[in-house]
């Protein structure tokens, strides 16, 4: 069993945002399996209107001069800190890695129509 925190990057610094229409969002959570989907629902927060549209705004901003992390050191989804034991006990190969249901999502997203989705990557 392998665990990771925090939002993983080749540089020393990352910083994006991703604005995700309503239905695009929840569209793509019912392709996440169990774990990525309750990691998503705490960072993906609540729907916001921008614009007049509902919509999703996930961003993360790390750096050299601090860190604002989207996913909290050593923080899981409610529910399975118990689920992560018992793998790990079991010496189970599954992984849960927060970050990772991040980037499942994100990609997920990218193959939707480009007209639902905006995202901003400061590495591109």
């Amino acid at each position: 069993m392998k665990t990771r925190q925090g939002f993983v990057s080749n540089s020393s610094s990352s910083s994006f945002v991703i604005i995700v229409e309503e239905t695009t969002h929840e569209a793509v959570m019912k392709k996440l399996d169990d774990y990525q989907r309750a990691c998503m629902e705490h960072l993906a927060g609540e729907p916001q209107n921008v614009f007049g549209k509902k919509v999703r705004v996930i961003g993360e901003a790390t750096g050299m001069g601090g860190n604002s992390s989207l996913i909290e050191e050593d923080w899981q989804p409610d529910g399975w800190e118990k689920k992560i034991e018992e793998a790990e006990d079991d010496n189970s190969d599954e992984e849960y890695y927060p970050s990772e249901a991040l980037f499942a999502y994100t990609e997920l997203v990218e193959e939707q129509p480009k007209s639902t989705w905006f995202k901003w990557d400061a590495d591109m």
